[in-house]
């Protein structure tokens, strides 16, 4: 039981179906689903990890306002961020039915 005198408990197989698709994302939280970060703009997703053919992509500034989306898939892997300026930014990823997998910092770099 995590932090027992506050009530709160862990159950692993309290998963709901929902939030499945999150749960498999955030046990693979420690192996890059996206690379390299920092980045000089060109990142490329492995889908194989992230477990689906195709994602959708967003990134948000600091302030949670989405500068740009796309759909990524196994015939293009890779997308090409650099017109975003330097900086840190906020990268979600979610399935097609819009559900967000994960949401993750990106660093942008220049050289």
């Amino acid at each position: 039981m995590l932090f027992p005198f506050l009530g709160w408990a862990q159950s692993p197989t309290s998963v709901s179906q929902d939030n499945e698709d999150q749960k498999v994302l955030e046990k693979k939280a420690v192996k890059k689903i996206f690379y390299p970060n920092p980045s000089y703009g060109i990142i490329e997703f492995d889908l194989d990890l992230i477990g689906f053919d195709e994602i959708q992509i967003s990134i948000r500034n600091i302030l949670a306002r989405e500068l740009w989306s796309s759909t990524v898939n196994r015939q293009s892997p890779k997308t090409n961020l650099s017109f975003l300026a330097k900086g840190t930014y906020l990268l979600s990823i979610k399935n097609m039915k819009g559900d967000v997998l994960t949401t993750r910092r990106l660093a942008i770099i220049t050289p």
